[in-house]
């Protein structure tokens, strides 16, 4: 699983040539949908990928039950910066990408060590940090997505992000909370399925930006789910604006603040009706 397809190409021609049977994909969420129908011995995974990012991609695989065994190596062209928390992933070695040659030879040494790799306790190796520095820039630009990823996780307002077929690619904690589910669960999914059946419409029409969603009850973007009042914005984002930025805001509170004042009007206007001198 890599985004680049002259390392793909490299990587697969490789594992054929050694008696291999190789699938490919080229982003997080085509490799979900083909391990619906694939179960493999081995998974190569690229970190920096789109829909879906390595890192969150490795979560996700290895809370599946079928492939909680299957040995998973990183591919990682940042591995002399992030070794440690790549460590964190719960895979079983970590090839750092440079020269072809020599990443090919650290590509089959994993495959042979895979075994013994299973049944040791000694720490995620790393091979091919001999062939690496640590560069500034990457580092300064990993410790910027890191303070982004802090301030996300930070916030109340749940923010996820929608592919233009409408899957969830990206979710904060938050998210997780209005839903009652994981990160792991809710990466992958159909963003509208997470609705209530009343509200998918709705839902359908904020994210299309059809002004005709709004009614004369509630505001455009508000709904009821869950027993909670959730006011919902979409931004669009990319070259085509197909996908979304989705931030849920939980206005229970004002929801509720707001009619009990129409229940009183009403209350009120019923009163004044019933005095003899009005």
């Amino acid at each position: 699983m890599d985004n680049h397809p002259v390392l793909l190409k490299f990587a697969a021609d490789l594992l054929k040539k050694n008696n291999y049977r190789v699938k490919t994909a080229n982003d997080g969420l085509a490799a979900l949908d083909m391990l619906k129908e694939f179960q493999p011995d081995y998974i190569f995974i690229d970190l920096i990928m789109p829909n879906i990012d390595g890192s969150s991609l490795c979560r996700i695989l290895r809370r599946k039950p079928e492939l909680q065994n299957v040995p998973i190596f990183v591919l990682s062209a940042i591995a002399a910066e992030e070794a440690s928390n790549i460590e964190e992933l719960g895979v079983d070695a970590c090839i750092a990408k440079g020269p072809l040659t020599e990443m090919g030879e650290n590509i089959l040494t994993a495959l042979d060590l895979a075994d013994s790799l299973k049944r040791s306790e000694i720490e995620m190796p790393v091979l091919g940090l001999e062939n690496l520095y640590p560069r500034g820039i990457t580092e300064e630009l990993l410790v910027i997505k890191r303070h982004f990823e802090i301030m996300l996780e930070s916030i109340s307002d749940g923010i996820l992000e929608v592919s233009e077929d409408g899957r969830v690619i990206f979710a904060n904690s938050a998210a997780s909370k209005y839903f009652s589910l994981s990160r792991e669960r809710l990466l992958g999914g159909p963003f509208i399925e997470l609705f209530t059946e009343k509200n998918q419409p709705l839902v359908s029409a904020i994210l299309s930006g059809d002004p005709a969603a709004s009614t004369s009850e509630a505001p455009l973007t508000q709904f009821e789910q869950n027993g909670k009042y959730i006011n919902m914005k979409a931004i669009s984002v990319g070259h085509s604006g197909g996908e979304k930025i989705v931030v849920l805001n939980d206005v229970s509170e004002y929801e509720k603040a707001r009619l009990a004042i129409v229940e009183a009007n009403k209350e009120l206007e019923i009163l004044a009706r019933m005095d003899g001198l009005t």
